[in-house]
């Protein structure tokens, strides 16, 4: 399992790997920015297709410099290489109208900071379990 966390405060990136760790999950690809991700995605004019990494979750910071994770999630959702990908927004923000954004541009859930373990975990297994899930049903009907 790969994860992609982008997030441009380092705490976070830390304390989120952390958790991780400890309970197993030690793929985990961290970026500061979302040009970085979007270069780690291959996403992009100069972008070659076959090149990009393969990740089974992407948790995204909402508020960022440049890009926002919002208009990070449009662009990752655009490419269909991505159009299945659990797609996590976390942010320290209370505004339902910007969860509401992220999720019509294509966020599968989202985490609220402070990041609890015990949330950021569940959420984790809750969503390797739907991947794991769809997997199965498509080669139970492949041809």
């Amino acid at each position: 399992m790969s994860i992609l966390l982008v997030d441009d405060n380092e705490d976070i990136r830390e304390l989120f790997e952390a958790i991780l760790a400890r309970h197993g999950h030690h793929d985990v690809v961290a970026a500061d920015s979302a040009g970085h991700a979007l270069a780690l995605l291959k996403l992009g004019p100069a972008a070659e297709p076959q090149e990009a990494i393969a990740f089974d979750i992407i948790f995204l910071d909402i508020v960022m410099p440049d890009i926002d994770g919002i208009e990070l999630c449009g662009r990752i959702r655009a490419d269909a290489r991505y159009q299945r990908i659990p797609v996590v927004m976390m942010t320290a923000l209370d505004d339902t109208d910007t969860i509401d954004r992220a999720i019509r541009l294509g966020a599968t859930d989202y985490l609220t900071k402070p990041l609890q373990p015990n949330d950021l975990l569940a959420c984790v297994r809750s969503k390797l379990k739907r991947n794991a899930e769809r997997d199965r049903l498509e080669h139970q009907h492949a041809p």
